[in-house]
């Protein structure tokens, strides 16, 4: 058997695979560029543009290479290792303490293709480096032409490249030089020996055009150590990357450049996020002209103190979180452990990251309005998540389209959850060549292999930021100043909605102040109408002139009804109006239900004399259904009018219609329901007037009011909800009862000091009064009998003054608490003594003999006085509110007293709330009179309630029933 061996070779075409078409773009090229300086210990690098003519150069300050050792055995050697482990004593001889000290940390260019990203910027790259000092000196110059290896005959060994050894500085004429020698050997040794495409041939004489046209630029050549690469024949893409941005002045301005990245590539090369982390210094030359890149708008540490938030966090080997996280001005010190790592994960080695952070809401910033704008700019141009080893960037992380942690993604799922937003960040993560190693970067330099290191980190990293989401900053977080801002916003927008609700309110009520006279004069004259053309029938009318009439009583409803619709009733829960306001919209109330009352004994009097009149010539069957026909045809118009209050609510929200009209549908199927258990139901003779009247009216207002208070407020929420109102998901409802209850503490409280000073001043007041008997009887016994006439004046008006306060006596003074009996007589002979003179010219107080001789016994005189006080007051307010003089009246009931008064009642609206606390219609009324009574005489084991209909005996308006029946 024979023994064979087989091996690899390389075609000369890897070095264009390796180099121009694995590097992405413009950025990533001269970042390659600008690593290679970093490891060569450079501390700058300057880059000269000559767009004019097809020429790039960057040249650093690094030690440079020597001509064998360096640029021929090491730079021209593919995958060197020529940068594992330390430097060579003898490179680094005139290398400075700060150069040997930057050259100790891990090289970037350990791959030893780097180098080859030139070819994507130009077709040709002139080489010229220096080493060392003096006559030690070694001055080298190589021109590298990139589309020769393009060919896919030709093996490496086959390309011959000029270089030339030099004792000076280099020149223009030096490197034409290399291009006649470059074209030489093209023309007479290669194309001779080797069969070239037409197409190729074509592109490397083309080249040549463009190095001498490239070399026709003001090149300079530095004498100091340090090597230049100078593009010639640069690119499209060169172009496309500074055209877009490098022509601006203004550095927020638009710009056009086809890589993802513009000035910011350059930048944010060196991690300055960090203090003192800047490892190269970068300089931009357009033809000759320096070019600002805006430093100053780059991040610097002290931004991470001014913006919103703030997170500075470490993950060791283990996972565990060491975290200082600032939430806007709160700062927690946050420990955590990371979930254990998946199956194809490892632990990436210890992962230390800032970051700052801009609420995307000004409402919700603590920046201020100028601040928040120039961040919020600063953030569309360098924000990203940016990561860096050994302080140099990774590239393409920090970009806008690469957002590997996946912030936007879980936004996307649930943006009040997972809070952070790619762009909204700026800071990154600070790798360790020593620590981290097992993060290795792509032969493309894009970022990361997909190592299991990797993938550990991007888990640990995405799970840290979750956690942070939901502990400080998410809808999950219970963060106090994300919650205090929300509360603000909610009370400035609840604010401004409620300003607009009671400009509404104001405009709605005087409209319809000016409307009221109108509509009760057009009610009046339907009327006159009616009896007019009742009178001239008399007593018997034919067939039509009983159609004719009919006709006008619906008329007269019509016009009836027309005072409740379109009409302001009571302003909204939270409207507190001034003593002024207060006045007119209590006048205008009171002024619209007395008008009322007044219509709707008219119309049921129309009505009743109607009836009277075809009583004779129907029978009970006919009668009965001109009254369902008539409710029918009343119900049909109440569903239209809610119909009509309902098209807005319809109209916020289309998929609540269905739902709304069977609301409608409802109501109307309940009216019956709900009005026969107010009025008491009539025989078959009384069925069609009095009583029918009274339903349909009943019904027509319990509509109104239920379209305003029902669709009224479901539009309001809709709309508000629309609009993006998310303070109404506090649920509204509940946000009033909790102010409303608020109030009423308030209230109470100012009560029970209120009765502290009362109890305290009675005190105070007996002791001085047993002082002044004694003083008087003192001055008596001393004064001259002429002047005892200005004694006895004086002692008369003291004991006037102390028969007044005694009324008040037995309700503060704890002397008093003891159970006892109480008469009618002893009410009466109370209420007479508390009520001063002018009450009583207004207020005209009656007692029933019945009620004179009633007698209540095992009762607390104090507590039941004082109840009775305020509902005798309340009663005198209100039946003297439109008229000079009213009436007050105590009378029985089966059930205990009944205290009425002539006042024009309580509407149906505010049957549900008068005896709550804070409810009140009096102008600057507290709202506590008849809650006190109320809880006063419960908590003694009597009762008090609103009775719906006037008792027999007692006065019209409101009827109050003191139950003594209730009590165990």
């Amino acid at each position: 058997m024979t023994k064979s061996f087989a091996q690899f070779s390389a075609r000369a075409r890897v070095v264009d695979l390796l180099g121009r078409q694995q590097i992405a773009d413009v950025p990533t090229a001269l970042g390659e560029l600008f690593k290679n300086a970093i490891d060569a210990g450079a501390s700058s690098v300057r880059l000269d543009l000559w767009p004019e003519f097809g020429c790039l150069s960057a040249s650093d300050n690094g030690l440079g290479m020597r001509k064998e050792e360096d640029l021929l055995q090491r730079w021209m050697v593919l995958a060197t290792e020529s940068k594992h482990g330390p430097p060579s004593s003898d490179w680094t001889l005139y290398a400075t303490e700060k150069q040997e000290q930057g050259l100790q940390k891990k090289a970037f260019g350990e791959k030893g293709i780097g180098r080859l990203a030139m070819a994507l910027l130009g077709t040709g790259t002139l080489v010229w480096t220096r080493w060392g000092k003096g006559s030690e000196m070694q001055r080298t110059l190589l021109l590298v032409p990139w589309t020769v290896f393009k060919h896919s005959g030709l093996t490496l060994d086959q390309i011959r490249l000029p270089m030339l050894s030099l004792d000076r500085d280099a020149t223009t004429d030096d490197a034409l030089r290399l291009v006649d020698e470059l074209e030489e050997w093209f023309q007479v040794d290669l194309l001779q020996s080797v069969q070239v495409t037409p197409g190729l041939k074509a592109e490397v004489e083309t080249d040549f055009l463009a190095f001498r046209r490239a070399l026709s630029a003001p090149l300079k050549f530095p004498s100091t150590m340090g090597t230049s690469f100078t593009v010639l024949g640069t690119s499209d893409i060169v172009s496309s990357h500074f055209d877009g941005w490098l022509v601006k002045t203004d550095l927020f301005s638009d710009e056009t450049s086809k890589d993802s990245e513009g000035r910011e590539s350059y930048l944010a090369f060196s991690n300055k996020f960090l203090p003192h982390r800047t490892r190269l210094d970068i300089s931009l030359y357009e033809s000759g002209r320096e070019y600002s890149l805006a430093e100053e708008n780059f991040w610097i540490p002290e931004d991470f103190d001014l913006v919103d938030h703030c997170i500075d966090a470490v993950i060791d080997t283990n996972g565990f979180v060491r975290a200082t996280v600032r939430v806007g001005n709160e700062v927690h010190h946050h420990e955590s452990q990371l979930s254990v790592l998946p199956k194809r994960a490892r632990p990436p080695g210890k992962l230390r990251f800032k970051l700052g952070y801009v609420e995307g809401d000004k409402q919700n910033s603590i920046l201020h309005q100028e601040d928040w704008v120039l961040y919020a700019k600063r953030l569309e141009k360098f924000g990203g998540f940016f990561v860096y080893m050994d302080d140099i960037r990774v590239q393409p992380y920090g970009r806008a389209n690469e957002d590997f942690l996946e912030f936007e993604k879980r936004r996307s799922l649930n943006a009040g959850r997972y809070f952070f937003s790619h762009r909204r960040m700026f800071g990154g993560l600070f790798l360790s060549g020593d620590d981290n190693a097992a993060l290795v970067e792509k032969a493309g330099r894009e970022g990361f292999q997909q190592t299991g290191a990797y993938r550990g980190m991007v888990f640990w990293l995405r799970a840290f930021f979750v956690e942070l989401s939901d502990t400080y900053f998410g809808r999950k977080a219970d963060r106090l100043d994300k919650m205090e801002r929300a509360e603000e916003r909610r009370r400035r927008q609840r604010e401004e909605r409620e300003a607009e609700e009671k400009r509404h309110y104001d405009n709605e009520l005087n409209r319809s102040r000016q409307r009221l006279d109108s509509e009760v004069s057009k009610f009046n004259v339907q009327y006159e109408k009616f009896a007019h053309f009742l009178r001239t029938v008399g007593d018997h009318a034919t067939d039509n002139q009983q159609a004719q009439l009919r006709l006008l009583v619906e008329d007269l409803r019509s016009c009836y009804e027309h005072l409740w619709d379109g009409f302001v009733l009571a302003p909204p829960s939270f409207y507190t109006p001034d003593p002024r306001q207060a006045e007119v919209i209590d006048s205008y109330l009171h002024k619209k239900q007395t008008k009322d009352d007044e219509a709707r004994k008219l119309l049921t009097s129309a009505s009743e004399k109607l009836g009277t009149l075809i009583r004779s010539t129907q029978s009970n069957e006919e009668k009965e259904a001109s009254q369902d026909s008539l409710l029918k045809a009343h119900r049909q118009r109440i569903e239209a009018f809610l119909h009509d209050a309902a098209k807005p609510s319809i109209i916020a929200s289309r998929n609540l219609p269905n739902s709304i009209l069977r609301q409608v549908r409802s109501f109307v199927g309940d009216l019956s329901t709900s009005t026969d258990t107010l009025l008491e139901k009539g025989g078959d003779e009384g069925r069609y007037n009095v009583s029918l009247e009274e339903r349909m009216a009943r019904e027509h207002r319990l509509a109104q009011e239920f379209a305003e208070l029902h669709f009224g407020n479901l539009t309001k929420f809709l709309n508000s909800l629309a609009n993006g109102d998310d303070s109404l998901l506090d649920i509204h409802d509940l946000r009033e009862e909790i102010r409303a209850g608020r109030e009423r503490e308030s209230r109470l409280l100012e009560l029970a000091q209120l009765g502290l000073v009362i109890e305290s001043v009675d005190h105070d007041y007996h002791a001085m009064l047993g002082n002044i008997d004694n003083a008087i009887e003192l001055v008596r016994q001393n004064l001259p009998k002429e002047r005892i006439g200005i004694l006895e004046s004086l002692i008369t008006g003291v004991e006037h003054l102390d028969e007044r306060l005694q009324f008040w006596d037995p309700l503060v003074r704890r002397s008093g608490s003891s159970l006892g009996v109480l008469t009618g007589e002893d009410i009466r002979n109370f209420i007479q003594g508390v009520m001063d003179h002018h009450s009583r010219q207004q207020v005209r107080m009656e007692y029933t003999p019945k009620f004179l001789r009633c007698s209540i016994s095992d009762v607390k005189r104090s507590s039941f006085l004082g109840a009775v006080h305020n509902i005798v007051m309340n009663a005198g307010y209100w039946c003297t509110k439109n008229t000079q003089e009213g009436a007050v009246r105590f009378s029985m009931h089966e059930e205990g007293i009944i205290i009425s008064d002539s006042g024009p009642g309580v509407t149906d609206r505010d049957r549900r709330q008068v005896f709550e606390p804070g409810f009140s219609r009096r102008p600057l009324g507290r709202g506590l009179g008849l809650f006190i009574a109320r809880s006063t005489l419960t908590g003694f084991g009597f009762g008090l309630r609103l009775l719906d209909v006037p008792a027999s005996g007692a006065l019209p308006g409101a009827n109050f029933l003191i139950t003594l029946s209730s009590r165990n």
